[in-house]
């Protein structure tokens, strides 16, 4: 099988910033000029529309690194000059870089080389590098600036409901009460459907939509992240406010409950509602499925809340369960779509299905495409398994294109970004009721159709496109839904060596947890020994903010092992003195971090011959502005 070929983020972002003057360009080729990366509704689609919101970012994100106030005027950039190149790394620096390489509003210079000789005074070697930091700031600036980790996922958008009139009032006027509502049901029902239109109705904009996906968000964590950027949103940020603190740890989640209900009751006037989907796959590991079960409840007492599910454990003030359609509900689905049936063929076909809407979509689909009834309703294995039955018959009607595109988003457990698929195969998958949008760029096969899907293919199929599918999210720095699927596609190395340098950025956009289960899962055994290492650090800082010390000290290796002195080995001391000094065994810690600071001398010393080796290369080549750069 061919090894996928990583176009990361940093990569994406440099092609698009040598496409900065051509907007048109840049919403036709770069995948961060879509509504998917830059986390905004996807309604204009007037020419170079997405590429030109894309330049406006990219600057504004330039902006925060030159500081509060950008610079207006070209003589504001030479009164700071000399302090500016005196200091390369620094943020201002790298705003430079990028407005002599890139940005060129104040400066046009003629040429690359007029940059790194007479603007920078410093070598080609050196431009590049300082080029390559540059943009790295950048994106790191535009990651701050979007918040990807902290967007509130939108209800999904569905077709209009049949038969679900009653229904839809007893849950509004339960939820209106100020009530908690558990809406079961069957898979199939339409459960989802039916809380999109309480959402839809719901007269006030204060909504929270969460959807529980095993191994993505199914930890208390993942719904405080979300919940605090949501509520942050609308105005109230005493749960985000502590949440940012902690820097990912989970700390005391009877505190973060009682901020989360200070900030529904500042909100109280707005109405807020807040609906949880697929509630039964929650992880049940003990002790979270305990403190998911107890915030819940206390959400109950601060906002109405609507939890979905094919079972609801938790406990609501309504429970309310999802019926299958009625004959005539489902005599009314075929009148809207069109299609006639004798009063003998609309029974069976009512019987057949048992009034289950998604049953009923892939029959009325099958339908349009020509199939006899009987022939729908009598295929191989359709009375032991229905829905496979049906969804199968309709994956030969379609072309190769669209069996590929089902096949590539099956590996997606939420949505994937619409803009690597091809519209037309989106769109026929669309109409056979096959997949849903989210309006802002994403797109996801139903759960149902997924589940099959998936199950379908062969270990080395998934494997693959789970490879091509962590190609398409690290090319929008979502390095760890990236790792995701390295896991699931059997490649652990550039898993850890992915998500290892960009750990920091993800945490701090909430992925802590999801990151947990993902590296617990991987095996030492299939790493290479200096990725092993990677892993362990990963491993114990994760230990380390889920507040599970001994773990974390455990995950380190023995302390006497370490052959290599190098900054990783002060990473590991540093963890492992952390992880002493809060077990308890100060001793231990102070005879840890006495050997580190030992081995960070070292390495420094290293350094500074290197800099003064350096710096006499210049001296001999006459670059004495980069000789005095390199000694300070």
């Amino acid at each position: 099988m061919a090894k996928t070929e990583f176009a990361t983020f940093d990569k994406q972002l440099k092609d698009a910033l040598k496409r900065y003057d051509d907007p048109a360009r840049l919403d036709a080729e770069s995948p961060l000029a879509t509504a998917y990366f830059l986390g905004v509704t996807a309604q204009d689609e007037t020419p170079a529309h997405w590429g030109e919101l894309l330049r406006q970012m990219l600057l504004q994100a330039a902006h925060t690194l030159w500081g509060e106030t950008p610079p207006r005027r070209r003589d504001e950039i030479e009164a700071a000059w000399s302090e500016i190149i005196a200091a390369p790394g620094t943020p201002r620096y790298s705003y430079l870089v990028l407005e002599l390489r890139y940005f060129r509003q104040f400066f046009r210079p003629r040429s690359l080389q007029q940059i790194w000789e007479e603007f920078l005074q410093q070598s080609r070697a050196e431009f590049y590098r300082d080029v390559d930091q540059a943009v790295t700031d950048l994106g790191d600036a535009l990651l701050r600036l979007l918040r990807p980790g902290a967007r509130v996922e939108p209800p999904p958008v569905t077709e209009p409901l049949v038969g679900r009139t009653e229904l839809l009032q007893r849950i509004a006027a339960a939820l209106t009460a100020g009530n908690s509502v558990a809406l079961s049901g069957a898979a199939g029902a339409g459960k989802s459907s039916v809380a999109a239109v309480v959402a839809d109705r719901w007269p006030s904009p204060v909504r929270f939509w969460f959807t529980v996906r095993a191994e993505l968000n199914d930890r208390l964590y993942q719904l405080l992240y979300a919940l605090g950027a949501f509520l942050h949103q609308h105005g109230a940020g005493s749960l985000w406010r502590a949440l940012v603190a902690n820097q990912g740890r989970l700390e005391d989640p009877a505190l973060l409950l009682t901020l989360a209900s200070r900030d529904l009751r500042d909100l109280h006037d707005q109405r807020p509602l807040l609906i949880l989907d697929e509630v039964d796959l929650w992880a049940d590991d003990s002790d979270d499925a305990t403190q998911v079960h107890a915030f819940v409840a206390g959400l109950q007492e601060a906002a109405s809340v609507l939890l979905v599910g094919q079972r609801v454990e938790q406990a609501a003030h309504v429970h309310l369960v999802l019926d299958a359609l009625t004959p005539d509900d489902t005599q009314a689905l075929l009148l809207r779509n069109g299609l006639a049936l004798s009063p003998a063929e609309q029974t069976r076909l009512h019987s057949e299905t048992g009034g289950n809407p998604r049953l009923l979509w892939l029959c009325l689909d099958l339908l349009r495409q020509g199939d006899a009834l009987d022939d729908i309703l009598s295929g191989e294995g359709t009375h032991a398994r229905p829905f496979e039955s049906y969804l199968n018959r309709l994956r030969q009607r379609l072309d190769d294109a669209g069996r590929t595109l089902l096949n590539a988003l099956a590996v997606y457990p939420g949505y994937a970004p619409v803009d690597p698929w091809p519209a037309v195969q989106l769109a026929q998958l669309r109409t056979r009721h096959l997949l849903t949008l989210d309006g802002r760029g994403g797109v996801a096969l139903l759960p149902g159709v997924r589940n099959v899907v998936l199950r379908s293919l062969s270990a080395e199929q998934r494997e693959e496109l789970h490879q091509a599918a962590a190609a398409v999210h690290a090319a929008r720095a979502e390095y760890t839904l990236a790792a995701f699927h390295l896991h699931h596609g059997a490649r652990p190395e550039p898993a850890v060596k992915l998500w290892f340098p960009r750990r920091a950025t993800e945490i701090a956009q909430g992925q802590a947890a999801t990151a947990a289960t993902i590296f617990h899962n991987i095996s030492r055994a299939r790493l290479s020994k200096p990725t092993q290492r990677l892993l362990e650090v990963i491993r114990a800082e994760l230990f380390h903010l889920s507040g599970n010390l001994q773990a974390g000290l455990d995950a380190l290796p023995a302390a006497d092992s370490a052959d290599t002195v190098d900054e990783l080995a002060l990473d590991v001391a540093r963890l492992r003195g952390d992880f002493l000094d809060a077990l308890g065994r100060p001793e231990e810690a102070l005879a840890t971090y006495t050997g580190a600071l030992g081995a960070a001398v070292e390495l420094h010393a290293r350094m500074v011959d290197l800099h003064r080796r350096k710096g006499m290369v210049h001296v001999r080549q006459r670059q004495l502005a980069a000789a005095w750069r390199t000694a300070h």
